[in-house]
Parts: structure tokens; sequence; C-alpha cells
């Protein structure tokens, strides 16, 4: 039986340490780390020579496509060239070259006919520039063409006009190992799985990047919330959710791939308490997505081809840095273009409310009964006091986002049912009717609100309940490491 190996040199164009270092980059991008022999999960054996470095790995052999990255990668990194020699059976011989720009090119050395594997000389322009000094490009392809009994005598004299050891020419592994014992010129490297970045740790340093400049800063907490405190009063709030399923990623099985969202609120000081998700990971109602920001900022402009890009969650997958520092920057760049839009419209309590109002299905709660007090501490709508100091203000900024609703409904209507008149029209005087009740109400509304700003008693009482509540949140955000 013939032999079998594989093996790559590369054309040496720096000094060993930025050799050395180069190769470790590669590695570092392939989820590998030096480490001890003990602890390796993959080795190389380096044997560097006048121009020349051989990598041998005991993988090599087995699997090709080792090698084939090996010298694409390293010819890319070093801006050099590189090839490998991959024996078959001892009959011939297949030297492929890769050039830094990616490009390759093959000499088949031997008789590669009985495996149906054609003559192929090689590329005179790609294979020139690497031969020794005084050597020509006449005596490689003579070389090359030489009909032994064993390619390993015909590969010896190839390495013979490129300036290699022919030692080394076809050397595996443990050819490589047995001249390594005394010899400073081969070098074993070893190579263990880095640890895998966690989306944690990823989120934190792309939006760290992207918000830090913006004012957030990464709150000392369990999980990663960024949050920024505007005017004393206002507090931004952004961080990631996990969900369900798994996205479609262009070159991945669909399994392979986790997907989560990028969400955001807003609270004030004078919310009923700063706390946070003890599992941010989990779904929480009051958080917004892009989708729910475009959405109801767009209900009657809506872009379908734009939703459509926007629509869906981003991908990562647990040991591939490479595509979640991808899905990463790409949810920056969408919280940049709807999220962080919409939080710079809140820049005070009034503009806070406009926000709410707008972006969130939830009310704010007054939780007013006359005369009644023992339960102002639960109801976030209290805020409203600090803000609409008279009925009227308080019955139009209501108004102007319940009729707001009922416009969406008949915007949607329309669309819905453009080729059904008659089911449209049922619909629309539904929805006309329904404003009509709701407007009916306002005198109701009114004596309402009238009582509320009457009762100066419970005025007072909720305004207390408000200072109480800014001295606690504000030590929960001073403990959270933010300046307030």
């Amino acid at each position: 039986m013939g032999r079998f190996s594989t093996t790559v040199h590369i054309k040496n164009n720096a000094d060993r340490m930025r050799f050395v270092n180069t190769f470790c980059d590669v590695m570092k991008k392939r989820g590998f780390v030096p480490c001890a022999e003990d602890e390796a999960a993959q080795s190389y054996l380096f044997a560097f020579g006048e121009g020349w470095v051989t990598l041998a790995n005991e993988d090599y052999k087995d699997n090709p496509k080792k090698s084939s990255d090996d010298i694409r990668e390293m010819s890319a990194a070093l801006k050099t060239s590189a090839f490998s020699v991959e024996v078959v059976d001892s009959d011939f011989a297949i030297m492929t070259l890769c050039a830094p720009n990616g490009t390759e090119d093959r000499v088949v050395v031997g008789d590669g006919s009985g495996y149906d594997v054609p003559e192929m000389a090689g590329d005179r322009k790609r294979w020139e520039p690497l031969l020794a000094d005084g050597k020509t490009w006449e005596q490689f392809s003579e070389a090359a063409a030489a009909q032994e009994v064993f390619v390993e005598d015909a590969l010896g004299k190839v390495a013979d006009v490129l300036g290699i050891d022919p030692y080394y020419i076809d050397a595996d592994h443990d050819e490589v190992s047995e001249k390594a014992d005394g010899n400073n010129n081969i070098t074993a490297f070893y190579f263990k799985k880095a640890k895998s970045m966690s989306l944690n740790a990823a989120f934190v340093k792309v939006f760290g990047e992207a918000l830090e400049p913006l004012g957030f800063k990464k709150i000392k907490y369990k999980y990663p919330y960024f949050v920024r405190i505007v005017g004393g009063e206002i507090i931004n709030i952004l961080t990631y959710m996990k969900m369900k399923g798994h996205p479609i990623v262009d070159g991945y099985e669909r399994e392979d791939c986790s997907q989560y969202e990028i969400v955001c609120k807003i609270e004030t000081v004078y919310s009923p308490k700063i706390d946070l998700p003890t599992e941010h990971l989990e779904r929480h109602s009051s958080f917004l997505s892009k989708r729910e920001i475009y959405g109801r900022e767009h209900m009657f402009d809506l872009d379908k081809n734009y939703w459509k890009k926007i629509v869906n969650y981003f991908p990562y997958k647990l040991g591939d840095e490479n595509l979640t520092i991808s899905g990463l920057e790409d949810a920056v760049d969408l919280t940049k273009q709807i999220l962080l839009p919409a939080l710079d419209s809140a820049v005070d309590l009034d503009s806070y409310l406009d926000f709410h109002y707008k972006f969130n299905n939830t009310s704010l709660s007054l939780g007013y009964k006359h005369g009644s007090y023992e339960n102002l501490k639960k109801y976030d709508g209290l805020v409203k006091i600090k803000v609409d100091t008279t009925s009227d203000s308080y019955l139009k900024r209501k108004d102007r986002y319940r009729i707001r609703e009922f416009d969406k409904d008949v915007e949607a209507y329309k669309k819905t049912y453009a080729n059904d008149p008659k089911r449209l029209a049922h619909y629309l005087e539904d929805v006309e009717e329904k404003k009509k009740k709701y407007i009916s109400k306002g005198y109701d509304r009114e004596i309402f609100a009238n009582k509320m700003f009457d009762d100066k008693e419970w005025q007072e009482k909720a305004l207390e309940e408000l200072e109480r509540r800014k001295a606690e949140n504000t030590e929960i955000l001073r403990s959270y490491g933010l300046d307030i």
C-alpha cells in the first residue's frame, strides 16, 4: 500500500513572530485559542525553512478541507501564496496553490489517470514567482512531469526547484515530529476551543459601543440593561429578549439558530416602582419592539417593503461569533432607525404622556375615587397630576389618542374590505356608532375630571405619593450605578 498524506507550505514574507501571531489570529476566528499540550483539541507543527514554513496537522490526511482552509486563510492574512500537497497512494500528488486574492491553481505530479484525475501543469504566472533563486519554470515543469515509480521521488525534485527541504515536501505530522527534538526550526502549537461568546456578552459589546455615546449606561444588574436618565425624571430602558422559534438564515439549518428581539420602554421616577424584570429574557408586556413602534407610528402609511425588512427577529448561534455579531450590528442599525427616535421624543413628563398614549396599550390609571387614599401606591397614572393641571388638558390628551384609535379602525376596514362595499359600510357604521358613544360620554368624563381636580385633599395625597416614589426610585437607580 502506498502513501497517503497532506502537507501545507506557506511562502513566508514575515518574521517568525508575526507568522505565529497571524496564525493564532486565524485560529481565534475559528473559535480556538493557544493552550498547553494536555488541553489541546488541535495541534500543529511548524517547520521554518528558507523562505517557507511547512505546516503539519494530524487531521490533514482525513480532512482535506482543513488544509484547504489553512492555505486560503493564511495566504489572505499574510498576503502571500500557500499550497498544499496531497499524496494519493504514492501514485500521484495534487499541489493546490492559493493566492492572496483567493484564486486557486493546481499541478498534478505523477500519473493520476487511474483515478480519473486529468493532467494539470499549472499556471506559470502563479507558480514562477515562488521558485528558488536561479531556478526556472522549465525545471519546475520537468520535475512535476517526471514519471517515477513513487511520486514522492518526483516531489523531491519539485521541492528542490521551490527551495523547500525535500524531507518536508510531503511530510505528515508524525514525520515532522520526528525531526523536532533539538531542532529550533520546528515548533509545536496547541489550541483549545475558546469559550463561546454568549449573547449577553456580545450584546453588551456591540450595543455598548453604540449606546454609550448617546448617554446610555449599562447598569449594575444581573441582566444587560442599558439605561439613560433624561432631565432627571425620564428613564429610557433598552435590552434584548429571547424569542421562541428559529430564524431563517442563509447558509444555516433553521434549527441551528435561535432568535431575539431588541426592546425598550420608558419609565419615570414617579412610576410605582422601577422594577426591571428579574428575568429579562422572558416576554414583558410593557416593553416595545421595533415592530410595535413602527406599526403604531405609521398606522396609516405603512411601508410594506420596510415592514418586511423589520418584521423578523435577529439570529444568533452559540459558538458562532460571526453570526451573533452580524445580527447585533443589524439590530443596532434598526434600533437607531426606529427605537431611539421614539425614546428621544420623550424629554419631559408632558412628552412622556404623549409617548405613552401613542405607543402603549396599557392605561395610566389614576385610581381616583372620592375620599379614598389607601390604594394610591399602585396607580401609575398619578404622574398626570404633575402634568395636567386642568381638566381641559386631561380630557384633550385622552381624547386625542382615543379618537386616533377609531381612525385607525376606519383605515384598517377600508383596506380589508375594499372589495366588499356592503360589509365595509357595515363596519364603518359600527365604528361611527362607537365613536359617537365615546364622544357623548365626554360630559361624564368632564364631571369626573372636575371632581378629581377639585379634590384638593386627594391631589395633595397624590403629590405626596409621587415624591415618595421619586425618593425610592432614585435610590434604586443609584444602586444600579446611575448618577441621578
